[in-house]
């Protein structure tokens, strides 16, 4: 890890400590509340086993990947059913297609203030074409990521992690953007498709990756570094967008069994996670 690396981690974390804080003393908000405007409500979509994660607060949107092309319109009627009418941000963590293939459908349907992605050679694919063109046309704000930061949203902060090395034998997965969260007493991580080497980043990294809700990598595979990531993380909650056709691995089931998580999984159904930062409700929809 670089200097410069270090110390912008370093300071992301005391502000992230700042933040649970500050929030320990946040007001009890009402659980029935879960349109964004307060409290933090995360919708992991049903597309297929691709990622389409929203996430809103302090009345902020963000929507995390955009699923296939095939399921872009399923994931429009979810949206609008959820109330959707802009998306603030659109953060994409990798550019595979069951990532970015929803993309040219979204923005044509809603306004998309500001995308972020991150910076890595992506062969040519049809699917990847379609991408750039409607990123281009969307009139969106585009922030190539390339160091760790902060974004503030609805008043909350969110990590973004970007992959430290400029190549992985993995290609694009482990390039993915993690997000991580903090709501109150509550924290939420998002870790995208990253595999093997990027989980070993994350294992040997300063960062407390602990959190009470993961979304974890790569659709539920398991590798030699997964033991490792999920002891740390050690989640209550673990969701997994997974399908009927590509099921997660069961040792990645049987290590969060051995945690105690609660494991819900999008090939039963998109999945609403409420928090008002002390309790959290999951379910599905």
């Amino acid at each position: 890890m670089t200097l410069k690396r270090y110390l912008c981690c370093l300071l992301v974390c005391l502000t992230l400590l700042c933040t649970v804080a500050c929030d320990h003393d946040r007001p009890t908000e009402d659980l029935s509340q879960s349109d964004g405007s307060v409290g933090f409500t995360v919708n992991y979509l049903d597309v297929d086993g691709g990622d389409a994660i929203l996430v809103r607060t302090g009345g902020r949107t963000m929507l995390i990947d955009a699923g296939y092309e095939e399921t872009a319109d399923r994931m429009i009627l979810a949206l609008r059913d959820l109330g959707v009418e802009r998306i603030d941000y659109l953060l994409i963590t990798h550019f595979d297609k069951d990532h970015v293939g929803g993309v040219p459908s979204l923005v044509s349907e809603f306004t998309v203030l500001n995308i972020i992605q991150p910076v890595y050679e992506k062969p040519t694919a049809t699917f990847y074409t379609r991408y750039r063109t409607a990123v281009a046309r969307s009139g969106a704000l585009v922030t190539d990521l390339t160091e760790p930061s902060l974004l503030t949203l609805g008043g909350q902060s969110f990590y973004l992690y970007p992959g430290e090395a400029t190549a992985y034998a993995e290609g694009d997965n482990d390039f993915s953007l993690v997000v991580k969260a903090t709501y109150g007493a509550v924290s939420f991580l998002f870790a995208g498709d990253v595999e093997a080497a990027r989980l070993k980043e994350m294992n040997d990294s300063k960062i407390n990756w602990s959190a009470t809700v993961l979304k974890c990598p790569h659709h539920g595979t398991y590798n030699k570094r997964s033991e490792t990531f999920y002891n740390k993380v050690s989640p209550k909650y673990a969701i997994i967008t997974d399908s009927d056709t590509e099921p997660p691995s069961p040792d990645t089931l049987s290590r969060l069994a051995a945690l105690g998580a609660q494991v819900y999984r999008t090939s039963q159904g998109s999945i609403t996670v409420y928090t008002d930062g002390t309790d959290v409700t999951v379910s599905y929809q």
